[in-house]
């Protein structure tokens, strides 16, 4: 369990980019998911309510075309209902404070800036106002993208709230960006040829010319508001594809230097929308062999219906046929599209199918049965493996001057025993590290002559430092992980992963974290009105 400090380092950013919502969530009850004092069950707030600190979006929100951001009578019959995007909006972060999870792509006199600041101070700012426009103008591009791309709008919504609470102006710690929370790769794939073929135009493209072909008012209405796939590009540049050999005159909208591409109203929130529909729409592909034309779906030359065979990754690796001879007589495609797709937007489209296929193999290989509710995401809690799995997790009883925290630590690590490893030599490791620890961060803290910054990049070098002491307790765990049902596996095994894998990113837990936000939304609003029907379980 070798590890450079290159790919530990990596991991730790990886980690605080893609984890940071659901980090705070979990560790730090309570937020948003662990609150019972909740904002509304879906009401909307005047600006008077508001006052000017979080009002700052409205007079970019009222540029927006009143297709988008006025009332609509009626919609698709299986969208949610608008209060479920009011309700998130309110009750993603508290809303009379600073938070670092919003930005403004405005500068202190009003001017657009192109990469989002969180601020002179750094801490970011307080969630705008959720006045009834604002709430429409993301409904709706919600609503329009989901049935002109064909993209069930109830199953992305836990994936949103835990990620970004459907807000125009939130930004991850790796800046991602807007409803969608894009990062450089899912960018990067909207701008890449489609299919990966010299021939064809980029994704946007393609898929632009594909919705024009369609009879539906969500895809004329999409299309009528240029700004949403036509991007403005300074004098002298133009929009270059991702992936390929770029000229000088390039303009790159992945760049994180224009991040505010797809955080900007009027331009967005749609067009942070259709870009991520048209993500997803990529990965749906990988997963499952689905390609979108003229607003249909088709899969080898025909239309697909729901009771077709799959292609991809799914049809692939026969998941649901070996599931069901391993006993889980439940499982299905649907539930199977929803792990690959949905872990695809934070680890990678490849990472849930090799994940699946590994527990189904050493399944198979050692003649163990997998139960139905050995695939519920809902209800089995992951969050027991945090002190091997995360980072954050491990730290705390460390790094903490509070010695409850240590405490906490100590019990957490008896966990080990469920995979049939003494806790003691890890215990007692533990408690030899925590002064060392302790005194090191003092050091740092200390010391006058050191920048803020430099403070916090030491702590971080520091944190890496004593993660290598936790690797050998999840090489443990992952060797029996497959004894585990598929929640705690999939969490290991994507630590694993992210540990001795070069550019493996995301957050180990992800599914888990969505599933509790799915689990929040049927509870406050009732069962399947904001939420797809037996999401991530059997």
């Amino acid at each position: 369990m070798k590890k450079s400090a290159p790919s530990l380092w990596i991991y730790a950013f990886c980690f605080s980019s893609f984890a940071a919502f659901a980090w705070w969530e979990m560790g730090h009850l309570t937020g948003p998911a662990g609150s019972t004092d909740l904002a509304s069950l879906g009401d909307v707030e005047t600006p008077q309510q508001c006052g000017p600190e979080r009002s700052y979006l409205l007079s970019d929100i009222g540029k927006i075309s009143p297709v988008f951001v006025r009332t609509r009578s009626n919609g698709p019959a299986e969208a949610p209902p608008k209060e479920c995007v009011s309700f998130i909006m309110q009750n993603f972060i508290g809303l009379n404070a600073k938070s670092v999870a919003m930005a403004q792509c405005r500068g202190a006199r009003g001017e657009e800036l192109s990469s989002p600041t969180r601020g002179a101070d750094g801490l970011g700012y307080t969630p705008p106002c959720v006045t009834e426009p604002y709430v429409n103008s993301v409904y709706n591009s919600l609503v329009d993208v989901g049935d002109c791309l064909n993209i069930p709008v109830k199953e992305l919504l836990p994936k949103l709230y835990n990620e970004s609470g459907l807000h125009v102006n939130t930004l991850g710690g790796g800046f991602d960006a807007g409803v969608g929370q894009l990062t450089v790769s899912a960018l990067r794939e909207v701008f890449m040829r489609y299919d990966g073929i010299p021939q064809n135009p980029s994704a946007l493209e393609w898929y632009v010319k594909e919705m024009s072909k369609s009879s539906k008012e969500s895809c004329r209405r999409i299309l009528s508001e240029k700004s949403s796939f036509q991007l403005a590009v300074p004098a002298g540049q133009e929009i270059c594809i991702s992936g390929e050999a770029s000229a000088g005159n390039c303009y790159t909208p992945w760049s994180s230097s224009n991040r505010c591409v797809v955080m900007s109203a009027p331009a967005n929130p749609l067009r942070n929308v259709l870009f991520t529909g048209i993500f997803y729409r990529s990965m749906l592909r990988n997963a499952t062999g689905i390609a979108y034309s003229a607003g249909e779906d088709i899969l080898n030359g025909r239309r697909y219906s729901e009771s077709g065979s799959l292609g991809g990754y799914i049809g692939a690796g026969n998941f649901v046929e070996r599931l069901q001879a391993l006993g889980a007589t439940h499982a299905s495609p649907t539930v199977i599209k929803q792990i690959i797709v949905s872990l695809g937007f934070n680890a990678g489209i490849r990472s849930g199918k090799i994940y699946l296929e590994n527990y189904i193999k050493q399944k198979e290989a050692k003649g163990k049965f997998v139960r139905n509710q050995d695939v519920d995401f809902q209800n089995v809690s992951t969050g027991k493996w945090a002190i091997v799995t995360n980072l954050p997790t491990y730290w705390r009883g460390l790094g903490s001057e509070d010695v409850t925290e240590l405490n906490k630590a100590i019990t957490s690590l008896e966990i080990l025993r469920e995979v049939g490893v003494d806790p003691t030599s890890a215990q007692n490791i533990y408690r030899r590290l925590r002064p060392l620890a302790q005194e090191e961060l003092k050091k740092i803290n200390d010391n006058v002559k050191l920048s803020p910054d430099e403070k916090s990049k030491m702590i971080t070098d520091l944190k890496v430092k004593y993660d290598k002491y936790r690797h050998p307790l999840l090489l443990s765990v992952f060797q029996k992980a497959d004894e585990l049902t598929l929640p705690e596996y999939m969490r290991i095994a994507h630590a694993y992963s992210i540990a001795n894998e070069p550019g493996a990113g995301g957050a180990p837990g992800y599914l888990s974290f969505i599933a509790a936000k799915h689990k929040q939304l049927e509870k406050e609003m009732g069962a399947q009105v904001c939420t797809a029907e037996k999401y991530l379980q059997f």
